[in-house]
């Protein structure tokens, strides 16, 4: 035996009920009358929440659209404040590396920048403060030294020989860096957020021999004293002035504000 659903068993009851009432004469039960009383009012409330809710789905879905046109244009807005301000003072955040030029030194069997060792190519910033956010800081409040923290690597390897070494130098190395992330720049120079060696030129003991392989670069950075400098490394002529020339044929373009976005 089979049920009926219970809004159909109540439709045929219903049926029969009011049949039997007009047949019979008889009077409506005060409770069956209240309960189907009850249940129209219901009804009625009921057809008007569904109403009430495609409503507010509507409205929602026009709302859920404004905001989604909102945040475009907020995106938009906010990029555009963000990459004039940085411009303003100075600040690139840089997809494709910016070249700029270190010097290091071989101590103790490791290289040594001015404040740190570099056991490896790539190098990333720290600041000295425990602000370690959206280094380097434009401040320049939170280091000693300089502008502030950040890789710092100048625009020139003809320049920064100038300035830090000597027409006799013999004992040191000089080399290309591609400097990414967040890139400051000066009048002279550039602080990043990161920075990867692409090409070196070590000069010690009279011999002077450049690799851009990024092989023996990074051997190099590993073991200053070890490492192989004949395979993959060539021999560069002359003084101070062919080394950056070579540097610069191996590291690219510079990037200055007045070329970005060309």
């Amino acid at each position: 035996m089979t049920t009926a659903p219970l809004h159909d068993e109540l439709e045929y009851l219903t049926r029969r009920y009011h049949l039997y009432r007009r047949r019979y004469q008889v009077p409506a039960p005060p409770e069956i009358d209240r309960l189907e009383r009850n249940i129209r009012r219901r009804r009625i409330q009921l057809a008007h929440l569904h109403d009430e809710i495609s409503r507010l789905e509507r409205h929602a879905a026009t709302l859920a659209a404004e905001i989604a046109g909102y945040r475009k244009g907020l995106v938009a807005l906010l990029e555009d404040f963000i990459d004039r301000t940085a411009r303003a003072h100075g600040e690139h955040w840089s997809p494709t590396p910016v070249i700029g030029y270190r010097l290091w030194r071989v101590e103790h069997g490791m290289l040594h920048g001015a404040w740190t060792v570099w056991d490896h190519p790539a190098h990333e910033a720290v600041c000295p403060t425990p602000n370690d956010e959206d280094v380097p800081h434009l401040a320049g409040t939170c280091s000693g030294y300089g502008y502030g923290c950040g890789i710092y690597a100048a625009k020139s390897p003809h320049e920064l020989a100038d300035v830090h070494l000597t027409e006799d130098a013999d004992d040191f190395v000089i080399g290309a860096v591609a400097l990414s992330g967040k890139v400051v720049e000066h009048e002279h120079g550039y602080r990043a957020s990161h920075a990867r060696v692409t090409a070196v030129v070590v000069v010690s003991a009279g011999r002077r021999v450049a690799t851009s392989d990024p092989r023996a670069v990074a051997e190099f950075f590993d073991d200053p004293l070890g490492a192989d400098l004949d395979e993959a490394w060539e021999p560069v002529d002359g003084d101070l002035v062919a080394i950056g020339r070579w540097l610069e044929t191996q590291g690219g373009q510079r990037w200055t504000s007045e070329n970005d976005g060309e």
